[in-house]
């Protein structure tokens, strides 16, 4: 199995920050609302990157979503922005190592919510499975008839 460049590999992971960030723009939306404005310029550069992330996604420019959410990451790191980037290289970058590793990430951050955490634990799971399946596969037609 080829394996892509790190510079690829690299551009792909920024991608799926920046949708993850853009969708947990949009989660975090309505509690923003409800709470009183708080943080400072990191918190601030976080909701734009989330929100730029955001419209990436819905562009379905997924790359640039998830190098957004991984910039505001950086700036704030939010569970939501983890969550948001291992659904994008999920379902949309079908990025299978990408994906378990931030679903893993989701799973292992203090802000995690228990929905979230069975649906990671249940994807994490079946592409498990699914690797499983690919390198039996890769290894039998590896090995001849």
């Amino acid at each position: 199995m080829k394996y892509p460049s790190f510079a690829l590999r690299r551009r792909v992971r920024v991608s799926a920050c920046a949708l993850g960030l853009a969708l947990s723009h949009a989660v975090c939306a309505s509690a923003d609302e409800a709470a009183p404005a708080a943080g400072g310029p990191a918190v601030e550069r976080a909701e734009q990157r989330a929100a730029q992330a955001f419209q990436a996604y819905e562009r379905k420019d997924y790359p640039a979503a998830v190098a957004l959410y991984l910039e505001a990451y950086e700036a704030s790191p939010s569970a939501d922005m983890l969550y948001n980037i291992a659904r994008i290289y999920d379902t949309k970058l079908g990025d299978r190592p990408l994906a378990m590793t931030f679903y893993r990430r989701y799973i292992a951050d203090p802000g995690a919510v228990a929905d979230r955490i069975k649906m990671a634990n249940a994807r994490l799971v079946e592409l498990r499975e699914a690797e499983l399946a690919v390198d039996t596969s890769a290894n039998q037609a590896a090995s001849g008839p």
